[in-house]
């Protein structure tokens, strides 16, 4: 996720700069970002949880005594892969969005 971050914070410099020319601040890109990431981990998630249940629960029956597999584990570590995620994309895209946009878009 950093890295990804990385890549489209700097690929999209010159974007950034033009919509905080035209008025947006610093939170609206933020929330733009985010908003991104957040639909990304919520197809994800809704993809990965019935493969994590199955797998998981043919895994379990390979011993002798059973466990359940509970949904507060999905909903926890959805919980916090999306903490995390949101954090590192916050820092980086704050970082591109408080530069001065006058150097984003004179950089050619």
């Amino acid at each position: 996720v950093f890295g990804l971050t990385m890549f489209e914070s700097e690929y999209r410099r010159k974007e950034i700069g033009i919509r905080k020319i035209f008025g947006s601040t610093t939170g609206e890109i933020l929330r733009m970002f985010n908003k991104r990431y957040l639909y990304i981990l919520m197809g994800c998630f809704v993809v990965a949880v019935p493969f994590g249940w199955w797998i998981g629960l043919h895994w379990l029956e390979g011993f002798a005594e059973k466990a359940p597999i509970s949904a507060w584990i999905f909903l926890i570590s959805f919980l916090l892969v999306t903490a995390i995620t949101l954090l590192t994309v916050t820092v980086q895209s704050w970082r591109t969005a408080r530069e001065n946009p006058a150097n984003s878009i004179k950089t050619e």
